[in-house]
C-alpha cells in the first residue's frame, strides 16, 4: 500500500472550537480523504488546556512560541520549524494567514516542499513595501495562494508581488449550515440566556469591538430612529479595545437601556436567533463570515457595500449601504423596521435560501481538495519536453531584402524541433518578396503578403492564427543563435509567473560584422523584472529581438496596441502591468543588426512613441519623473545632432526636473559642433 500524502496545516494561533462550522482549517481537514491524506495541524502559539477541543487532524503539534520569538528575524522559531518540516518530509504545507506564509516562503528555499498553499483572510498583509519586495523574491512554482473572497484575491493581485492569475484563486469561505443550525437556540431561549427582553424587536451585530467594524456608526444610525421605534433595541456581541468608547457613545446619544454590549460569548452563533435583523456595518472586510452566520439564523441582513460583502448582501436580498454613512444606515434600518413580522421573516428566509444555494460547505471542501490534487499532479508531472512545446516565430518583413534570408535561415536552423514559422511581408517595395518566396518553396513555412499595415497590426493578425503557446516576434533584419529557442523553452518550464523570457544580444553591422567589444553588452547578468523595473528602468532592458512571450499573456492584455508602433516597450509594460514577470537570461540569444534604417534612429518617431506609451500609465506616482528623465536623455542625444528638435525637447522639461543630462545637453547645444547621427 502506498503511503498517504502528508499535509501540514500551519496556523498562527491555537483557536480550535468544539463547533467547527466556520473553521477554515478544520473544514479543509474534513475535505481530505483519510485513506489518502495524513494531516498534521501545527500551531505557532498557544495550546489547549485540559478538556479543551483539539484539531480533527491526525496529529497536533504546539510550538508554543512567545510573541517575542515570532517578531523580527524569528531565528529560533524559524530553525525549529525548519527542523520539524525537514524531519516530517511533508508533501503539502497549507499556511493560514501572513506569518506562517512568510515563514514558509523563506524556509522552502531549502525544504523544497512540492506544494505550498498560502491563505489570506483579509487586506493589509502585504501593504508594507518590504513585505511585498520579499514575497516577490521568494514566490516560486511550488506556491499557490487563496483569497477567502474574490475581493481578497483582487487585493493580492493588485499587490504585484508574485501573485498572478495563474497561482492565485478565490475560494469563498462557507459554513457547515446543518451544524450551525443545530447549535442555535430558539429565539426565546437565546434571549433568556443573553438577558434580553423577549418582547422587543432586536437589532444585532457580532464582531470584535474595533474601529474597522463600524459599530460607532451603527449606534449613531440607531440613535436617529430611537424615538420613532421605542420598542426596538440593539445588542452587540463582542469584546475589544473600543468597548469603553462605545459605552461613552451610548451615553452621549441617550441610548441607555436601548443598547446592550454583551461582551465575548463562547460560540456566539448559538445566540443568533435572538435577533430580528442582522447588521454588519464594517469599514472593511476580507469576507464577512459573520454575515453568513446571520443568514444561517434565517435573518434579514444589512451590511456595508465593501467589495467582499457586496455580492453576499445583494445575493441575499439584503440592503447594502456605504461604509461610515450614518444617514444611509439609518434609512436601511428604517426600511426593515417598518415591515411586519411576516415580511421580515420572508426577508430572512430569502437570505437563508441564498446561503444554502451559494455557500455549500461540500462545494467549499471540494474546491480545496481539487486545488491540492491538481497542484500536486502538476508538481509531480515530468517537465514538458522541448519536443512537445510548439513555438510560433513571427517575422514581419518590410524592405529588409539584404537581411531577410539570413534572418529566416537562422530560425530554420534552431535546435528546438517544434517551430512554426510565420513570415508576413508588410508591403515591401524592394525584392524582399522574391527572396522570401525562394526560401518558402524550399522549406515550406507559412508566408503571406499584404498591403502595408504597420508592425503591430501585422503581429496581432499573425498571433491570431499562430498555433504555439509561445510567441516570438522577430525582426526581419536580425539573427537568432541556433540554441536560442531551446534555451528559452527549457527555462520557461514550470514558471507560469513569467510572461516574457528574454536574453542578451550581440551587435552586428549591416554586413554582419560584430561591433567592437566595448560596444557589446553580452555579459548583462540574469534579471527578473516587474512593472516598476521596466517603467522606471531600474534594471537593464529586455532586448526586443530576444523576446519569447506566452500567448496566454498576450491574450490577457489584448495583444499589441495597433496605434503604438514601438511594440517592444509597449508590450513589456502591458504584460508586467498584468502581473507577469520578464526574466532575462544572462546569455546571448540573438544578434541585433544596426544599420541606416533602424527605427530608433528616427528621433521624432522614437520620442513620440515612447511618450505615448508612458502616458498610458500617467497615474503612476513616478510618471512625471520617468517622462522628464526620458526627455532629458533624448535632449542630450539630439543636442548636437538635431538642434531644432533639441530645443523643442528642452521646452518640455520643467526646471525642477533638470538633471546632469540636461546640463550636459545644454553644453553640447551651444558649444559643440554639429555631428552626423
Amino acid at each position: 500500500m502506498s503511503r498517504r500524502i502528508k499535509v501540514l496545516q500551519l496556523q498562527p494561533d491555537y483557536n480550535v472550537k468544539a463547533h467547527d462550522f466556520a473553521d477554515l482549517a478544520e473544514q479543509i481537514v474534513k475535505a481530505l480523504p483519510a485513506e489518502r491524506y495524513e494531516v498534521v495541524a501545527a500551531f505557532l502559539r498557544g495550546k489547549p488546556q485540559p478538556g479543551e477541543p483539539v484539531s480533527r487532524a491526525d496529529r497536533s503539534v504546539y510550538f508554543e512560541f512567545s510573541d517575542g520569538q515570532l517578531k523580527g528575524m524569528r531565528l529560533l522559531a524559524m530553525w525549529q520549524l525548519y527542523r520539524f518540516c525537514r524531519a516530517e518530509k511533508f508533501d503539502v504545507v497549507i499556511c493560514n494567514r501572513f506569518k506562517p506564509v512568510n515563514m514558509l516562503l523563506q524556509l522552502n528555499r531549502w525544504l523544497k516542499v512540492p506544494l505550498c498553499i498560502g491563505i489570506s483572510h483579509g487586506f493589509g498583509e502585504y501593504d508594507r513595501y518590504y513585505r511585498r519586495r520579499q514575497t516577490k523574491r521568494l514566490v516560486d512554482a511550488a506556491w499557490r495562494f487563496v483569497g477567502v473572497s474574490p475581493a481578497v484575491k483582487q487585493y493580492l493581485l493588485d499587490c504585484k508581488c508574485g501573485f498572478t492569475e495563474q497561482n492565485t484563486l478565490a475560494i469563498t469561505n462557507a459554513i457547515d449550515i446543518p451544524q450551525a443550525e443545530a447549535l442555535q437556540h430558539s429565539r426565546d431561549e437565546a434571549r433568556r440566556l443573553l438577558g434580553l427582553d423577549p418582547a422587543v424587536r432586536l437589532l444585532g451585530a457580532l464582531g470584535r469591538l474595533v474601529p474597522v467594524k463600524g459599530h460607532t456608526y451603527l449606534l449613531q444610525a440607531f440613535a436617529k430612529l430611537k424615538d420613532d421605534y421605542p420598542q426596538v433595541q440593539l445588542a452587540i456581541i463582542g469584546k475589544g479595545r473600543e468597548e469603553a468608547r462605545l459605552l461613552a457613545e451610548v451615553d452621549r446619544l441617550g441610548l441607555q437601556g436601548r443598547v446592550h454590549l454583551l461582551g465575548f460569548r463562547e460560540n456566539a452563533l448559538q445566540y443568533v436567533r435572538a435577533f430580528d435583523i442582522w447588521t454588519m456595518p464594517s469599514l472593511a472586510e476580507g469576507l464577512g463570515l459573520a454575515l453568513l452566520e446571520g443568514m444561517s439564523g434565517h435573518l434579514p441582513v444589512i451590511a456595508s457595500n465593501v467589495p467582499a460583502m457586496l455580492p453576499l448582501i445583494e445575493g441575499a436580498g439584503g440592503i447594502a449601504v456605504p461604509p461610515a454613512d450614518v444617514e444611509a444606515l439609518s434609512q436601511a434600518l428604517h426600511s426593515y423596521l417598518q415591515l411586519s413580522d411576516q415580511q421580515l421573516q420572508a426577508k430572512g428566509e430569502q437570505a437563508y435560501a441564498y446561503l444554502c444555494a451559494n455557500h455549500d460547505i461540500d462545494v467549499f471542501r471540494q474546491q480545496y481538495l481539487r486545488l491540492i490534487e491538481e497542484s500536486l499532479s502538476q508538481a509531480s508531472a515530468p517537465p514538458m519536453s522541448q519536443n512537445s512545446q510548439l513555438v510560433s516565430v513571427i517575422i514581419a518583413s518590410y524592405n529588409h531584402a539584404p537581411y531577410i534570408e539570413e534572418c529566416i535561415l537562422s530560425v530554420l536552423a534552431q535546435t528546438h524541433p517544434q517551430v512554426e514559422l510565420l513570415v508576413v511581408d508588410d508591403g515591401s517595395t524592394d525584392d524582399s518578396v522574391e527572396r522570401i518566396r525562394r526560401l518558402q518553396v524550399e522549406h515550406g513555412f507559412d508566408f503571406q503578403m499584404q498591403q502595408n499595415q504597420g508592425l503591430t497590426r501585422t503581429l496581432n493578425s499573425a498571433i491570431a492564427r499562430a498555433q504555439g503557446d509561445l510567441i516570438v516576434p522577430f525582426g526581419s533584419d536580425d539573427v537568432m543563435l541556433p540554441e536560442r529557442l531551446a534555451k528559452q523553452v527549457a527555462y520557461l518550464q514550470g514558471k507560469p509567473e513569467v510572461g516574457i523570457c528574454a536574453g542578451n544580444i550581440e551587435l552586428i553591422d549591416a554586413h554582419g560584422n560584430l561591433f567592437p567589444e566595448k560596444r557589446q553588452r553580452r555579459d548583462v547578468p540574469f534579471r527578473r523584472m516587474d512593472f516598476d523595473d521596466v517603467f522606471m528602468e531600474r534594471k537593464p532592458y529586455a532586448p526586443a529581438t530576444t523576446l519569447m512571450i506566452r500567448k496566454e499573456a498576450l491574450e490577457k492584455v489584448g495583444g499589441f496596441d495597433p496605434d503604438i508602433r514601438l511594440e517592444d516597450l509597449a508590450i513589456e509594460l502591458k504584460i508586467t502591468h498584468a502581473g507577469y514577470y520578464i526574466d532575462c537570461l544572462g546569455e546571448v540569444l540573438a544578434r541585433y543588426r544596426k544599420h541606416a534604417t533602424n527605427s530608433y534612429k528616427n528621433h521624432r518617431f522614437m520620442i513620440d512613441s515612447i511618450l505615448r506609451i508612458y502616458a498610458m500609465y500617467r497615474e503612476h506616482p513616478q510618471y512625471e519623473f520617468v517622462r522628464t528623465r526620458f526627455l532629458s536623455s533624448m535632449f542630450l542625444k539630439c543636442s548636437n545632432r538635431d538642434r531644432k528638435l533639441a530645443r523643442e525637447l528642452l521646452a518640455q522639461i520643467p526646471f525642477k526636473y533638470w538633471s546632469k543630462k540636461t546640463w550636459r545637453g545644454l553644453t553640447r547645444l551651444y558649444f559643440s559642433p554639429l555631428e552626423k547621427d
